[in-house]
């Protein structure tokens, strides 16, 4: 027995997940980052790489899916 057969639900929610992964993929993310506090640079740094690796995961024609939002103090 294979390891996806051991981890496989026998009820079908497998196909379920499935279904809602390939939804959620196609879901809009917005990422805020920046802001005023004395961790602006951190905030800066880590929400553009959230950013684009979000963005680079986003199936093809799906433009526009992650937007970034920098917050200016």
């Amino acid at each position: 027995m294979s390891a996806a057969e051991v981890t496989r639900p026998l009820d079908g929610s497998w196909t379920r997940w499935e279904s809602r992964a390939a939804e959620l993929a196609r879901t809009p993310v917005v990422v805020l980052y920046g802001g005023t506090s004395s961790e602006r640079e951190v905030s800066l740094t880590s929400g553009k790489a959230m950013a684009k690796a979000l963005a680079s995961g986003s199936p093809e024609g799906v433009p526009g899916r992650v937007l970034e939002v920098a917050i200016d103090p």
